[in-house]
């Protein structure tokens, strides 16, 4: 792979790894009711959120990170956060089987090889 361009290869890799990140928000936003504090949470949910909303420009690209800075409009982010502060969820569906939560997070660990001592 050139250094400057994406194969298919690595924009497939890409896109896994932002349906993991989107998993990760997923399991925040279901969390968000355990922090203490209306500003905490907002301030929790607006990040996942604005950092989602740049997750769906790399989407909107196939996942070619070298195509330019992915980039949130000032009004776009403005758009979402009101929608935040009127109590809209943005989590979309984990992309794996909802089990357990020490199981869903055992699923977004990176594999690590064994390696012998």
């Amino acid at each position: 792979m050139d250094a400057r361009r994406s194969d298919g290869e690595f924009r497939a890799f890409v896109l896994a790894q932002i349906a993991r990140a989107r998993a990760w928000y997923q399991l925040a936003e279901e969390g968000l009711a355990a922090i203490p504090g209306r500003r905490a949470r907002f301030g929790v949910r607006a990040i996942g959120v604005l950092y989602g909303a740049i997750l769906d420009e790399l989407e909107r690209r196939g996942g070619d990170v070298f195509a330019g800075r992915a980039h949130v409009s000032l009004v776009r982010k403005m758009t979402l956060l009101v929608a935040v502060l009127g109590g809209r969820s943005f989590a979309r569906p984990a992309f794996f089987p909802q089990h357990a939560h020490n199981q869903r997070i055992a699923q977004l660990q990176p594999h690590r090889p064994e390696t012998n001592r």
